[in-house]
């Protein structure tokens, strides 16, 4: 059976309808109703809670259906145009909130834009950064990868890949592109 958690959606793997999550909660410490996979959801509250960072970042966004996603690149392609649009936006199918695996973070009470969010300095997000993985979580578009994840820097984009992959993937600054090819080339070594 495969790995749910690690499955790779981007613009050259859409999202496959099978793999659509068939069953979504309600996540904890959003300001609207915001739909994670049952997992994702417990594991954010419990690195929220127990770091004690739920009064200061708030969940912007979590699941999406391919029309919101598509909603979202048509006003991002009107407000930013073409080139921001496909730096920072999936397009429609290719995103990974539609998996119910991919959280959007902001800090409380910052000036939250809807395409890229306030999540990038200070003693909060240090210390979410700082356990992130511990809980299953990984900065999904790292500085420096676009070339590789065909997305740029989003320091506000989270993926719930699960422990340990994500202790691998953040300990060997990957990406999840990075870390599926390692994994592809190990298991052709071993066969």
């Amino acid at each position: 059976m495969k790995n749910i958690y690690l499955q790779l959606v981007n613009r050259h793997h859409p999202l496959l309808k099978s793999n659509e999550p068939q069953h979504l909660v309600l996540a904890p410490f959003s300001e609207k109703d915001i739909y994670l996979q049952p997992e994702v959801a417990k594991q954010l509250q419990k690195l929220l809670t127990d770091w004690q960072l739920a009064e200061d970042i708030v969940l912007l966004d979590g699941y999406r259906t391919e029309q919101e996603q598509r909603k979202l690149w048509e006003f991002s392609l009107a407000e930013h145009g073409p080139k921001y649009t496909a730096e920072f936006v999936a397009y429609p199918g290719c995103s990974e909130h539609q998996t119910g695996l991919a959280v959007d973070l902001g800090l409380r009470g910052a000036d939250n834009d809807l395409i890229a969010p306030s999540f990038q300095t200070g003693p909060t997000v240090t210390k979410f950064l700082a356990e992130m993985a511990n809980y299953g979580f990984i900065l999904r578009y790292p500085p420096h990868k676009q070339e590789i994840t065909g997305i740029g820097y989003e320091p506000w984009h989270f993926r719930y890949v699960g422990v340990p992959h994500s202790h691998i993937i953040s300990g060997q600054d990957w990406t999840l592109e990075e870390y599926l090819q390692f994994l592809q080339d190990t298991s052709r070594s071993i066969a």
